[in-house]
């Protein structure tokens, strides 16, 4: 009983300091609310078990479907050297999440000793060339989209 009051306590604080955080930066031009870890793991489990505890493991999921439930569709994971674990989660994940959010454009960056600057330069310039290519064609299909209601409303 008093690991559980224990828990829901610091809850609770953790809670107040989020919602104090949020209110400070909701000024802010680019502000992406801070959310409970409750409600990430909920999205993870849709991805990803929550028994994987190994580097990022769940976190990793639950922030890109944040992410991709935000509108933002193109991400760039970064793992550092040695990080076996974080490198197999964001590729195990991949699959699953392009099921739940074909638009999700993802980059994994795995640097280590033998990362060269070119290979690093190549992969993000095809990503932002991805990320143009998307947005052209929403482009496209808005356009087409307003045309044809245009059309029938005449």
């Amino acid at each position: 009983m008093p690991v559980c009051f224990f828990i829901s306590f610091l809850n609770k604080q953790t809670n107040k300091k989020l919602k104090k955080t949020n209110e400070i930066l909701s000024n802010f031009k680019h502000y992406q609310r801070y959310h409970c870890l409750k409600n990430l793991s909920k999205k993870a489990e849709k991805i990803i078990s929550l028994a994987n505890q190994f580097g990022e493991g769940w976190l990793i999921p639950a922030e890109v479907s944040e992410f991709a439930e935000n509108g933002i569709n193109n991400t760039i994971s970064v793992q550092p050297f040695g990080c076996i674990a974080n490198h197999i989660i964001s590729k195990g994940i991949e699959k699953r999440v392009k099921q739940l959010y074909p638009k999700m454009n993802f980059l994994f960056l795995d640097f280590d000793a033998d990362t060269t600057e070119v290979n690093v330069l190549n992969r993000l310039h095809f990503m932002v060339k991805n990320a143009k290519e998307s947005i052209t064609t929403m482009e496209t299909i808005n356009e087409t989209t307003s045309e044809n209601v245009q059309s029938i409303g005449r």
